[in-house]
């Protein structure tokens, strides 16, 4: 009665779970897309993100379609800063019968530097009589520093 080992049958994978598919379909949107926090909703059943920029969360069905609909987002931003940034910078001009233009009563006069103080005055500040400060001033009053 010779016994004789038999290898167990090859058995398949196991299937990945729900959660695990929902994990990596999740940590594959975040990796292409870094800037969007994204995550699936357990009760409403859709995938959520809320990427840079947005005025409100986009929602999804599935990953692919979030991932389609996050993609379109972030090419509309883009497309809207380039547009910006193509417009024609305006420049003013001397003339005030332009439409939109202010036109000034008095003509403008340019304020005085500081640096045409005369130097004997810019040493003594605004008030040479005042040497303490009020903290000085208070423990003086109080008997406790000696003026």
């Amino acid at each position: 009665m010779g016994m004789t080992l038999v290898a167990p049958p090859a058995w398949p994978a196991p299937p990945c779970t729900t959660e695990q598919m929902r994990r990596r379909q999740l940590a594959e949107i975040r990796a292409q897309y870094p800037d969007a926090l994204a995550w699936y909703g357990e009760k409403s059943k859709l995938w959520m993100a809320a990427p840079t920029g947005a005025t409100a969360i986009i929602c999804a069905p599935t990953a692919a379609v979030l991932a389609q609909r996050i993609h379109e987002h972030y090419k509309k931003l883009l497309q809207a800063s380039r547009s910006a940034s193509a417009r024609p910078v305006r420049r003013r001009t001397s003339s005030g019968n332009q439409a939109g233009a202010v036109v000034r009563s008095m003509p403008f006069q340019p304020v005085a530097s500081r640096t045409t103080v005369p130097p004997s005055s810019a040493g003594s500040g605004r008030h040479a009589s005042r040497q303490h400060g009020r903290f000085r001033r208070a423990m003086v009053s109080f008997g406790l520093v000696g003026a």
